[in-house]
């Protein structure tokens, strides 16, 4: 019964959460959930996850993974993963300008552009592969505690293509016009990102919600450690029982120059169960 009711709240909670979506820019939501077992000092977990987009109206990906951790000590681990992603990029509208160079009355040169039509981008899918290792320390102070994660995160994206219809201005008309459509390749690529988090936690004496902040910045190591990704998020954590637990929290991201990360607003939600 206990559980029942936490999941209606957080079904609550979630329907409650859809109206900011007409209010501050784009949002989406993380779902997850994995089990895991612990044998001696090793812990192995399996999970999945659906995230959306675009206000919720839209998926973001599917994920399915796994994760082995090494906790020789109480407050440390060492863990690495694999994560199979399956990504989805919505349809996008690119204008076109035709620039020319013109000269003023004075002799001067300058540049000149007019709008020429757009080039309509299909959507599409992507899979992708994601290897992880991370090393984690916590220190207790009184009732809070912190943990400092860093995470060496390696992503390949394979090789798709997409489907691009090209319209154009008629010169003599001035008409929009369908021109011709084409295939863009979309060539394998990978990703190497040093992940840094930062969280505290509080410790609620004889409750067993246990609320939590934290901020996560992403560097790219292909361009000398440039951040292109900053994550704060909130939430709690309630202990419906001792082998399980769930998280509710909002996580806002500036993705700077990332272009896979498009949701600025996220609604966070995630199961977990330990045999």
């Amino acid at each position: 019964m206990k559980f029942k009711t936490t999941i209606r709240i957080l079904s609550l909670a979630s329907l409650l959460a859809l109206p900011l979506s007409s209010r501050a820019g784009n949002w989406g939501t993380w779902t997850d959930i994995a089990a895991s077992k612990k044998v001696g000092t090793f812990s192995f977990t399996l999970s999945g996850g659906f995230r959306s987009q675009n206000n919720f109206k839209n998926v973001d990906r599917w994920s399915v993974g796994f994760e082995v951790a090494y906790k020789p000590i109480k407050f440390f681990e060492i863990s690495t993963g694999y994560d199979y992603l399956y990504s989805y990029s919505m349809e996008e509208k690119e204008k076109k300008y035709e620039s020319w160079q013109e000269r003023d009355d004075d002799g001067n040169i300058k540049e000149v552009s007019e709008y020429n039509g757009y080039n309509l981008k299909h959507p599409y899918w992507r899979s992708k592969n994601r290897w992880t290792v991370d090393v984690t320390g916590k220190l207790p102070v009184g009732r809070f505690t912190f943990s400092l994660r860093e995470r060496y995160q390696l992503t390949r994206s394979l090789h798709t293509s997409r489907a691009v219809d090209k319209y154009r201005i008629d010169d003599d008309t001035e008409a929009l016009y369908f021109r011709e459509s084409e295939r863009n390749d979309r060539p394998a690529k990978n990703d190497s990102r040093l992940r840094s988090r930062l969280t505290g936690e509080y410790n609620i004496r004889h409750c067993p919600l246990t609320p939590y902040l934290y901020g996560e910045i992403f560097n790219d190591l292909q361009s000398g450690m440039h951040l292109v990704k900053t994550r704060i998020g909130a939430g709690v954590e309630y202990k419906v029982s001792t082998h399980s637990k769930i998280d509710f929290g909002y996580v806002w991201q500036d993705n700077n120059g990332d272009n896979d990360e498009t949701t600025p607003n996220i609604i966070d939600i995630s199961y977990k169960y330990k045999f």
